[in-house]
């Protein structure tokens, strides 16, 4: 046999054997079993989620976290605290008060309120004084020595309330304070 066909007949027989060693090992990899990849951070469920919500805010409010039910409304709040206040303003860039609770009551509550302060005191069933306040019910201040209501909030617990403040935003403030005790109005559930 000639040297030359001696040797194309060798090159041949390597190339076809390096093919074969490279498809039985590409077509092993297809038959081990694939690592699952987990994320080093995974996405908390639903429920431990709503327990955490509901934890963060019993501490702000000072309650059991067993006293908050409602966890669309502190989910709402959890979106929006912390809004810059803005007069006349109803998204992320600001916020009034008035403007805030509209939104809220239609979000949370799928009710759709007057857009003013004044005017939301009339959407309220029975007035109630600031002992008898439950969480969901409105609170309206007269501020700045205004003789018509100009502020809102909805009150939560303990005393506590969220509404959008010139000052601070949309947080979460005590109505039994030196400020907002004094300029309180009344407080009740919306009809």
């Amino acid at each position: 046999m000639n040297k030359w066909v001696h040797h194309k007949k060798l090159l041949c027989f390597k190339h076809l054997t390096a093919f074969g060693v490279a498809v039985i090992l590409l077509t092993a990899c297809g038959s081990t079993r694939r690592a699952t990849h987990t994320s080093p951070n995974p996405k908390p469920s639903a429920a431990s989620a709503a327990s955490a919500l509901k934890t963060k805010y019993a501490k702000l409010l000072g309650v059991p976290a067993q006293a908050l039910t409602n966890t669309a409304l502190y989910t709402f709040i959890d979106q929006w605290i912390n809004t810059p206040y803005l007069y006349g303003g109803q998204t992320k860039k600001g916020m009034d008060c008035s403007g805030f609770t509209h939104l809220l009551f239609a979000t949370v509550y799928g009710k759709s309120i007057a857009r003013q302060s004044a005017a939301q005191s009339l959407l309220v069933k029975t007035p109630k004084s600031m002992a008898d306040l439950a969480e969901g019910d409105l609170v309206f201040f007269k501020t700045e020595g205004s003789k018509t209501i100009n502020h809102v909030g909805l009150y939560l617990h303990n005393q506590k309330m969220i509404s959008a403040t010139t000052s601070a935003g949309v947080t979460i403030s005590d109505i039994g304070s030196s400020y907002w005790k004094p300029k309180y109005v009344m407080g009740g559930s919306v009809k």
